[in-house]
């Protein structure tokens, strides 16, 4: 990798990343609106080894990416850390749940130590807006790479154990009262 373009690699043709936000009707179910984040943020994860794989990324795709990066992702750690999180806490049954709670509180880590990877992403990203292609240099494509790994290595436990026993521990009234709470802090009405 340099810092051009790759030669054997060519430009998308197309957007890499859809734009269109996750539906608010999905609020009302709380735990669909998170898996469906989770959909964008695997897209944002192959947008980032796409432009790794190509050496670069056209301004739109980058517009689109920073977009979700800066204003919507942080909405959605929010939704886990102050919310899902605490209330599945609430429903832990037993020791055999401290494996649970210690997985959460992974996963909050993990939120926190991502936002230095994500700023530096948003950085890059948004740095050259005169350029209709962002050349994408070796060392940044490393760093797209290892944020992409790290977050698919996240979203695997989040869907395969932390979703999975919300389904089943959060009560009618557990779902309603996180959903109130998304919305609020999206400025949406119940």
């Amino acid at each position: 990798m340099g810092s051009t373009m790759r030669p054997d690699r060519k430009a998308c043709d197309g957007p890499i990343f859809d734009p269109r936000p996750t539906p608010a009707i999905l609020l009302d179910d709380p735990l669909e609106f998170i898996l469906a984040d989770h959909y964008r943020q695997r897209q944002i994860c192959h947008a980032l080894r796409t432009m790794a794989a190509v050496g670069a990324v056209n301004q739109d795709d980058a517009i689109r990416i920073t977009h979700f990066l800066r204003d919507e992702l942080w909405l959605h750690h929010l939704d886990e850390d102050e919310d899902l999180f605490p209330v599945l806490r609430r429903r832990m049954r037993s020791e055999r749940d401290l494996k649970l709670g210690q997985t959460l509180e992974e996963l909050t880590s993990y939120h926190q130590q991502s936002e230095a990877a994500i700023a530096q992403l948003v950085t890059f990203l948004l740095a050259d807006g005169s350029s209709e292609m962002i050349v994408v240099p070796e060392a940044m494509g490393r760093m797209m790479l290892a944020y992409a790994a790290d977050e698919h290595r996240h979203l695997a436990i989040e869907n395969g154990v932390v979703m999975a026993i919300a389904r089943t521990r959060l009560t009618r009234q557990d779902r309603a009262d996180i959903s109130r709470r998304m919305k609020a802090r999206r400025g949406l009405a119940d």
